[in-house]
Formats: C-alpha cells, structure tokens, sequence
C-alpha cells in the first residue's frame, strides 16, 4: 500500500515539476521504495516522500522566473560604505527620544530595490544603543557617523483608522542669570503662523518647525493641533468661564480730593457720592 501511494505521488510531483525533477527524484525514490517493503518501514517512506516533494517544489521555482520567490520584505539591514552614500539616498525623521522613521527615499536607490518605503521604523544605526542615540534629532544622525553606515529597519505597521500619535507637551523655558533675583518664566507664543503644507503628505508645523505626515492630527514635538483641520464637530470647549460670566464694575472717584475729605472718610466710614 505503501509502494502504490509512493507511485502516485511520484507521478505527480513529476507532472507539476517537469521532465528534469522528474526523473532526477526518480532515482532518488529506489531506497525510500525499498526499505517501504520491509516491516516496521512506514515513518521513513513518508519521510523519503516529504523530502523528494520539497525537491520537487525547488526545482519547480528555479526552472520558471515567472514565479515570485519572496513576498514583500518586512525588514533588514542597509550597508553603505560611508555616511554620503546613506544622506543621499534616505532621509531620517524624528529622534528626541521618539522612534526614528524614514522621511524621504530616493527612488531607484538601493534602499528602494530592497524594499524601504516612506514612514518604515528604524531599530538601530550602526552599533550604537538606540536608547541613547535616538535622543538626538534624526537629521543629526547620519551626518554625524564616521565611516560605514548600517540601518536596521522594519515595516511600519499600517495605522489603525482613529489612531492618533503621541502629543509631547512643550515645556515652558526657564531663564536663569546671576544678576536676577528670582527666575523668569518664559512662555513659548505660539502659533506664530499656520501650518504650511509641504507635498507628499506632510506639513510643516507653525510653532516648532518640525515636519509632520498628513495622518497626525498633533505635532509631534509641540502637540499644536494641524490648523488647516477644520473645527470639530459639537460643542466647543469654554475657556475663561469665570471671566466670561460676570464683568465686574469699576468705579473711579474723584480726582481733586481735599485733606479735609480724607480725614472725613477716616473718621465716618465709606463716603458716599450724595454726601460730597
């Protein structure tokens, strides 16, 4: 039962892979065959059998080009043999202690042939701790490698719809000098301009100049909100309520006050406009 199921198989994997696999696993199959009509043989027939099918399968893929071998790429490395070489084909963005992301690729590069596209992750530059190096600005980082360059990258996972990114609150700047008596707060005016698109689905920031993708509603460095966005649905957060609610009445006295109205005032209490 063993030799016939062999059979079959044989004459398939030699009707999908051609005449060449055919009968080069044909001389293979004699000692699967014949340790089968021993006892006890059964578990190496079928081991004989996977093994002459992957064969097969193998021979299959090389003799037709037509056929794709790899699926699309979800990682690896990029070698170049010094920083110029990197800095003209990719463009980092991000860093300050957020992931590092490729901003631009050039087409037709290397990076492009091995499947780098815009927005993939970057795990590590070179041997350096990423914990460490990617607290610089990525635009730093390139330009400051000394001789061969390596990038470690993945596929960036495809964004979930409603998904939004991190907001990084700027921290109010604090100026200290010797001659001052107490610190002086400095708080950041922003927005100094609107948001600015820049092609290929990115815009540049107002307030901080960092360079955003058209799928963050929010800076990523800064946190301000994309003004080219429309207003959100609904009702509108209220702010400075308790200004807003009652304005308090101001009233202005007299400007040519005598001693003798003072000392009044001192001795009688409030003074009243009727009693002037």
């Amino acid at each position: 039962m063993c030799q016939a199921s062999v059979s079959v198989s044989l004459c398939n994997t030699v009707t999908a892979s051609g005449s060449r696999a055919g009968s080069s696993l044909h001389g293979l199959l004699g000692t699967t065959i014949s340790m089968a009509a021993e006892p006890n043989t059964s578990k190496s027939c079928w081991l004989g059998l996977v093994r002459l099918l992957r064969l097969g399968t193998r021979h299959s893929v090389q003799d037709d080009d037509n056929i794709e071998v790899a699926a699309e790429p979800s990682g690896g490395c990029l070698h170049y043999e010094d920083r110029r070489d990197a800095v003209n084909e990719v463009v980092l963005e991000g860093g300050e202690g957020d992931a590092v992301y490729f901003q631009r690729v050039l087409p037709g590069s290397r990076a492009a042939k091995l499947g780098v596209q815009k927005g993939d992750e970057v795990l590590q530059v070179n041997l350096i701790d990423p914990e460490i190096l990617f607290w610089r600005p990525a635009e730093e980082i390139l330009p400051a490698i000394v001789g061969p360059v390596m990038l470690k990258w993945r596929r960036r996972p495809p964004q979930k719809s409603g998904e939004r990114t991190r907001i990084n609150s700027k921290p109010i700047k604090l100026l200290w000098h010797d001659d001052e008596e107490e610190l002086q707060d400095v708080i950041p005016e922003y927005p100094k301009s609107r948001a600015e698109t820049l092609g290929e689905g990115e815009w540049l920031c107002g307030s901080c100049g960092a360079k955003n993708f058209d799928t963050q509603e929010h800076c990523r460095r800064c946190g301000l909100r994309d003004s080219r966005l429309p207003k959100r649905p609904g009702p509108q957060p209220r702010r400075h309520v308790d200004l807003q609610r009652s304005i308090p009445a101001v009233s202005f006295g007299r400007v040519d006050i005598d001693k003798q109205a003072v000392k009044h005032a001192a001795s009688a209490g409030r003074l009243n406009v009727c009693d002037v």
